[in-house]
Parts: structure tokens; C-alpha cells; sequence
């Protein structure tokens, strides 16, 4: 075993990360680093509310089961319960010797930088400020964002490193807290996702043995994938833009793909034979790749995992000019404004101009060229 094998990485979650039912993106992010980093230093630990026969039959030596949030503290926020529970496993990381911790975001974060834990990199995977003032429409959610504002300041202060997905959320975090700039700007990486993690590979070689080649109809498909639980996802704005097309046009189908507790309100207000609401799905590449083009109208996202599946599969997408994605696409005839008037006249000149659209799908061949890497192994080599 060489010096680097000999190293020590300790991986920090409050999530389950293979117990809960439905896998985020960035829950798939940490798996896909943990489990490389598991490799190639043997002593690293995992820290989180998994099951330790599950943690194991992934390869995991090193694993220490964190304790739930305690149900008696159940008036303070999520951080301050995990906290409280699990103090004496913090401790015993501060006595250690390790050589960095990883957190993926500021509410894992916040507690044991409190406590004073050093070698910190914290991996920002959203803008959680900007994501809480697109989706809260309380008035109380500025007491909420101020409170997060002060957690995303001691995180970022005692981080050793930071390291985002995107252009778009280093520069944020650096006019969110102007006397932390210069700090910020001396802190921070930035490392793009990529388009081939082990998911969106396996989901996609299954819809390829799943799907029959799609013979040429008459009717142009456009897809959302998106939950609607929240607005953030921009579904009013695919919706609006939608029914401002079909006003024109009965040769197109809008199919969108996702759960959520507003869905039914959707369903009744935008009812219509060329607008399908499939719900969750499994695997959503399989319905994807049977579409003409994708849409992911967010209205905040840093790095969204449904433009990284429409490049690795050929599906031409476009996106709004919002968080990360204009950095992902690089093309200003695949972005358009944030308002269902842009979407719209940007659908409707890709349906009328077939050569419009080829030649959009072939710059995004080559850009899915060049976000094709090992994710894991590149982190890897900035953190240690």
C-alpha cells in the first residue's frame, strides 16, 4: 500500500443513502464519490442512517451508523437534531486522525463545523438560498433564508475547500456575502457534472433494450421530466407555452413525466389531448428517448441531471437561461428567456425548421463529448 492508498477520507451524510425509496441527484452524486473513494483509500468512513448490511454489501470496510434526529427535539430545525444526536460521533472525528471530510451541501455541514471539525470540503450541489425564494411564497420564509444565510457563512469561513458545479453558484455565494469574496474566490473550484455517472449509463443501456426504434410520425413530441412539488421546475412556464402552441398547432404532444403533490391541479387546469401527464417514472429515458426534443424550463438549477440524460442519449434539449444550465449547453439556440413567449417561439422555430434542429442536436453531440469523464476520479484528485 503506497502513501496515497494509506490516506483517510471520511464521507459525512444525515440521508440514508441506499434505504430511501426515490434517489435525488445529489444522494446518487455522493454514492458515485464514496464508493470510488471507498477504493482507492481503504481506510476512509462512511458516516450516515444507513443500515450497516446495506453499507456492506457495497463494499464498505469502514462504516458508523448515525443516529436518527430526536423525536423530544422535534421544535428545533433538522441540523440542530442530527446535531444534538449525534455529538458524540462528531467528537470522536475531531480526536481522529483523518486527512479531509466531506459534506455535500451546508445543512449536512453546519453542525460539525460548529463543533469545530477542520480539513473541511464542502461540495455545493444547489443554491438552497436561491431555490427557498423561487419556491417559498410564505412571508415567513425570510426568517428561514436568514437563518441559512448566517449556517452558509461559519460553512463557508471553515471550509478548507469548496467546490461547486457551476460558475453560476461560486459567483452567488460570492455576492451573497461580499466580505467573504476574496476567501470564497481563493477557496473554491469548480468542476462541471458529467454526462455518463453510473445511472444515467445503466438507466440508459436498459431503455435501449427496452425501446423499439421509433418509426417517423407526423406529430413532433416535446418532454418535461420534473417533480411538482415544487414551482422551482418551471411546469407553469412548459404549460403556458404549451397552450400557446396548440392554439396553432395539433401536430405536437407535450409530455410530461414526474410526481408530486400538484399535479392534479395541473391536470385539471391545463386539460388536453395533446398535453400527458405520465407521473413518476422508473425510467424516465425510456419515454425520453421516444421524444423529438426536451425542455427544462427551471427557474433555478445549478446543474440539472435531466439535461446531462438528454446529451449522453442523443435527445436534443433546451434549457432556460437560469443557474448552471446556459453553462452545461454552451449554445444560445438551445437556451431561451424565462418567460412561456420565449419557450414558445423556440419550440415552434425548431418544429418549422428541421436543419434548425439537426444542427442543434449535432453541437450537442459534441458537447456531450466533451463532458464525458470519471466524475468520482476528478473529484477525487481535487480534494486530495
Amino acid at each position: 500500500m503506497d502513501f496515497y492508498d494509506s490516506k483517510k477520507i471520511i464521507l459525512y451524510t444525515t440521508n440514508s443513502i441506499y434505504e430511501v425509496s426515490k434517489q435525488t441527484g445529489g444522494i446518487k452524486r455522493f454514492i458515485e464519490l464514496a464508493e470510488y473513494i471507498n477504493k482507492k483509500y481503504p481506510m476512509s468512513v462512511l458516516y450516515s442512517r444507513d443500515d450497516s448490511n446495506s453499507v456492506a454489501c457495497h463494499g464498505f470496510r469502514n462504516f458508523i451508523k448515525l443516529n436518527d434526529g430526536n423525536k423530544l427535539l422535534e421544535i428545533f430545525p433538522p441540523e440542530v437534531r442530527f446535531l444534538l444526536s449525534n455529538l458524540s460521533f462528531i467528537r470522536k472525528i475531531k480526536n481522529s486522525r483523518y486527512d479531509r471530510i466531506i459534506f455535500f451541501d451546508v445543512p449536512t455541514a453546519i453542525g460539525p463545523v460548529l463543533c469545530g471539525l477542520n480539513k473541511v470540503v464542502l461540495m455545493i450541489r444547489k443554491d438552497i438560498i436561491g431555490y427557498e425564494k423561487v419556491q417559498n411564497r410564505r412571508k415567513s420564509k425570510w426568517l428561514k433564508i436568514g437563518y441559512q444565510w448566517v449556517c452558509e457563512s461559519l460553512c463557508l469561513m471553515r471550509a478548507r475547500l469548496i467546490v461547486t458545479q457551476c460558475n453560476y453558484d461560486k459567483n452567488v455565494l460570492k455576492e451573497r456575502h461580499p466580505l467573504l469574496e476574496k476567501l470564497i474566490e481563493n477557496k473554491t473550484v469548480v468542476q462541471i457534472n458529467n454526462v455518463n455517472p453510473s445511472w444515467i449509463v445503466t438507466k440508459s443501456e436498459k431503455a435501449e433494450a427496452n425501446s423499439r426504434i421509433r418509426e417517423e410520425a407526423k406529430i413532433f413530441k416535446v418532454c418535461f421530466i420534473g417533480g411538482f412539488g415544487s414551482p422551482r421546475k418551471g411546469q407553469d412556464l412548459f404549460l403556458n407555452a404549451a397552450t400557446e402552441i396548440l392554439r396553432n398547432h395539433c401536430d405536437v404532444q407535450f409530455v410530461l413525466i414526474g410526481g408530486g403533490g400538484g399535479i392534479d391541479e395541473y391536470k385539471k387546469k391545463f386539460e388536453n389531448e395533446n398535453v400527458i401527464f405520465l407521473g413518476r417514472q422508473e425510467n424516465p429515458i425510456d419515454i425520453l428517448k421516444q421524444c423529438d426534443l426536451l425542455v427544462v424550463p427551471s427557474y433555478a438549477d445549478s446543474c440539472p441531471n435531466t439535461v446531462m440524460e438528454a446529451l449522453y442519449n442523443g435527445v436534443p434539449v433546451i434549457g432556460s437561461r437560469a443557474g448552471g444550465i446556459p453553462e452545461i449547453l454552451l449554445d444560445e439556440e438551445s437556451l431561451f428567456d424565462l418567460r412561456a413567449s420565449s419557450l414558445a417561439e423556440k419550440i415552434n422555430s425548431l418544429m418549422d425548421k428541421p436543419e434548425m434542429l439537426r444542427s442543434m442536436t449535432k453541437r450537442q453531440s459534441l458537447r456531450k463529448t466533451e463532458l464525458s469523464f470519471n466524475w468520482a476520479k476528478r473529484i477525487t484528485e481535487l480534494i486530495c
